[in-house]
């Protein structure tokens, strides 16, 4: 199971996405090395929740298609292009290869900015769900839900969110909003789960200045890491490093356990 939360802090979002895969039937056997957030657009961060087959095939096939294409006026040109691509792939894919996908696409839309200051960029926030088998694209408020984290209320997101608005206006309160709005939402997402879940999270930060990375990951004996720019599993007990697989690159006919299994409790 997924769980892949984006919140709208108005002057930035910030995207949660756990790394497991749950391979069930016959028995359920979780993998935990997957990346299942990407940047797409200068200001942009793609998520994608359900069959991991059809995501590969809608994946690669959007990066084929605009692979040398000029940047598009606005983020909200993206969105139409993920959607046409991802409709054309799935409808193309063999019937028994059209498990449920859904899509996410958050974005300050870097053709559409409000206001510039010092400290921050205000733009028009796109947050964007796209759901098989046509992806059509829907608009959402406050946040974006995709797998189960569709059962974390939004009443409680809401408040939590409200709470620490006026803490990132600066550097120092940015640093501090976002390390306890993932610090709160990450491990929270955990007793909304039907089965056990990975406990290393990767974090994305879309601003209309840009996009940043952060890992998460508070498994005693286990950690995340950014190293060249890619995400790693680090195992302190024996120094294994693993580097998380990007969708492209993942064999969905072959599980793996990735050799490393990492749990986070219910809370």
């Amino acid at each position: 199971m997924t769980a892949i939360l984006a919140i709208d802090f108005m002057y930035q979002i910030i995207v949660i996405a756990d790394c497991r895969v749950s391979w069930d039937p016959p028995v359920f056997r979780p993998q935990d090395n997957l990346q299942k957030i990407y940047p797409v657009g200068p200001t942009g961060i793609f998520g994608f929740s359900g069959s991991v087959q059809a995501a590969k095939v809608v994946v690669t096939d959007f990066i084929h298609r605009v692979s040398g294409k000029p940047l598009p006026p606005s983020a909200a040109d993206i969105v139409s292009d993920i959607s046409e691509s991802a409709r054309t792939s799935y409808s193309q894919l063999h019937q028994s290869k059209r498990g449920y996908l859904e899509l996410m696409y958050v974005a300050p839309d870097y053709g559409n900015v409000t206001l510039e200051a010092n400290n921050v960029t205000f733009a028009r926030n796109l947050l964007v769900r796209m759901e098989s088998p046509k992806f059509l694209p829907t608009a959402q408020s406050d946040a974006v839900r995709l797998g189960y984290a569709r059962q974390y209320p939004m009443k409680n997101l809401r408040l939590n969110r409200n709470n620490l608005l006026n803490k990132g206006l600066t550097q120092d309160g940015r640093r501090f909003q976002i390390g306890i709005s993932v610090g709160s939402f990450a491990p929270s997402l955990a007793r909304y789960a039907p089965h056990q879940v990975g406990g290393l999270f990767t974090i994305g930060i879309a601003t209309a200045r840009g996009v940043g990375w952060w890992p998460y990951g508070p498994v005693k004996g286990f950690e995340l890491v950014i190293e060249d720019g890619a995400f790693v599993q680090v195992d302190h007990n024996d120094g294994r490093r693993i580097p998380l697989k990007s969708i492209v690159d993942f064999d969905p006919m072959r599980p793996d356990a990735g050799k490393l299994i990492f749990q986070t409790p219910k809370i």
